[in-house]
């Protein structure tokens, strides 16, 4: 068997196309232990608007099918396909900026000031540093020192993305 980097580039580019025709994004592909193994697939729409459980359920019979017929010798595996979450990691200059004025989590590869954990509002990214707003401070840190961004959840932005939905199903059922 593969080891589980190779199963990663393999499983990657045999279903992004497939996905892609479906009209989503392939944002992430892991393969681990998890009471055997898992491959996950981390996907969203073209449009990122969000992904919802028959978005997941369509994607994975369409890359089941797709990995079927290609016989990967990747072994007994489980296949999940999910949304990347509200608290949605952010995977490179695209997102921070369509997600640019949003508060975020940032975990550094190596301490600054003793510190790896930094949060506020994503202002910017340029010349391969990413720049946050929190408390009236302003930091910037290097692309290359950063291990993870991660949005943090605002409920108040949620429910105006979805309130508009709501309403619309109500007016159809008057």
């Amino acid at each position: 068997m593969l080891k589980a980097s190779n199963i990663v580039s393999l499983a990657r580019e045999t279903v992004a196309p497939v996905i892609e025709q479906a009209g989503y994004k392939l944002l992430e592909v892991n393969y681990l232990q998890s009471r055997g193994w898992v491959l996950r697939l981390v996907i969203d729409t073209a449009n990122d608007m969000g992904v919802s459980i028959d978005d997941c359920v369509h994607v994975s019979g369409l890359v089941s099918e797709k990995l079927d017929r290609e016989d990967l010798p990747i072994g007994r595996y489980r296949l999940e396909v999910s949304s990347p979450g509200m608290d949605r990691k952010l995977y490179g200059p695209e997102d921070y900026k369509n997600y640019s004025g949003r508060k975020v989590k940032i975990r550094l590869a190596k301490s600054i000031d003793s510190r790896k954990n930094f949060s506020g509002k994503l202002v910017g990214f340029k010349g391969g540093e990413l720049k946050i707003e929190t408390g009236g401070e302003s930091f910037s840190f290097p692309i290359d020192d950063v291990k993870e961004i991660r949005l943090v959840p605002e409920w108040d932005h949620r429910l105006e993305r979805t309130s508009g939905r709501k309403s619309r199903r109500k007016e159809k059922r008057s």
